[in-house]
């Protein structure tokens, strides 16, 4: 084997993970299951063939996180077959529905690792026009709405890991949130979470250090 590739089939530990090799899986939309928005025959069968061939890290799919009861609810966030567009965290089958997705993954000795955001043009950092729909001016969040959106990513870390995930990333492109705060053209805010770089990835840094707290120092979060 090439020496550039000598450690791909070796074990690696990122966080309190141990992945079985360095193959992964990275994030991406399927069309195939979830139509109620939650792991079916369809979509664990799909992922689950990646990790019985050999694919140590398992990415699926991105899901979002819940609406800010603050900003209301909108019946744009759908669960759809191609995108989970609502937090689905308090369905009284979430746990039972996702631990037979990780079973099947942990099954071949591959993690599986949940990414979360959240993506609107609703509501925003400011008042500006994103560039891909100009004519939508969204709604500029008060801190007490941005507070209530990391509560809502630390609660779905917790929920993932009591169901069986092996950790979390924190989405952070596409004009999500929390990176559509990291913008200095769509961030105009002057309070903590606008102006210097520091304070435009507050949003996400609060963020992880919830989801961290909420799910256990143990438990692997990233972004």
């Amino acid at each position: 084997m090439p020496e550039q590739f000598s450690r791909l089939f070796s074990p690696i530990k990122v966080g309190s993970m141990t992945v079985p090799n360095r193959i992964a899986e990275t994030t991406h939309l399927i069309t195939i299951g979830r139509l109620d928005g939650l792991p079916d025959d369809g979509f664990i069968a799909y992922h689950a063939q990646k990790a019985r061939s050999g694919v140590g890290w398992i990415g699926n799919q991105t899901w979002m996180v819940g609406m800010p009861k603050r900003l209301g609810s909108s019946a744009r966030w759908v669960a759809t077959g191609r995108a989970t567009m609502q937090g689905l965290w308090d369905r009284p089958d979430f746990n039972e529905r996702m631990k037979r997705f990780f079973d099947a993954i942990h099954q071949y000795g591959s993690v599986a690792v949940m990414q979360l955001t959240f993506i609107t043009t609703d509501f925003g950092p400011s008042s500006e026009p994103r560039a891909r729909s100009s004519d939508d001016i969204p709604h500029e969040m008060e801190v007490e709405e941005i507070q209530e959106m990391v509560q809502i990513f630390a609660k779905a870390a917790q929920r993932f890991r009591e169901a069986g995930a092996d950790g979390v990333e924190l989405h952070g492109s596409h004009e999500c949130m929390p990176e559509i705060f990291f913008s200095p053209i769509h961030n105009k805010r002057t309070d903590q979470y606008g102006g210097s770089l520091e304070n435009r990835t507050r949003f996400a840094r609060e963020i992880l250090a919830a989801m961290k707290a909420s799910a256990g120092k143990d438990f692997t979060v990233g972004l």
